[in-house]
């Protein structure tokens, strides 16, 4: 990935957590969380990335960025059982 590309995919996440946090998009609730029943975080797509959230009053936090090819579901439980 060239320098270029990367600061493309960059601003592309950072203007998707704008709208994100400007309450102009909202996200889908992230399955494999659904199923064990917590609905707090919520997910949205870029081109390359989803990207893992959690909305508390007027503050956005991203609990995840993950490419597409990445093993979404090991990168979660990680991240949000902090092993």
């Amino acid at each position: 990935m060239t320098e270029a590309l990367w600061i493309d995919a960059e601003d592309e996440i950072f203007a998707k957590l704008d709208l994100v946090d400007s309450g102009l998009s909202a996200g889908s609730h992230v399955p494999e969380l659904v199923s064990v029943v917590i609905f707090e975080y919520q997910m949205v797509f870029t081109s390359h990335h989803k990207l893992v959230y959690r909305r508390m009053d007027t503050d956005t936090y991203v609990y995840t960025i993950a490419r597409h090819q990445q093993d979404f579901q090991t990168l979660l439980m990680k991240r949000l059982l902090k092993i």
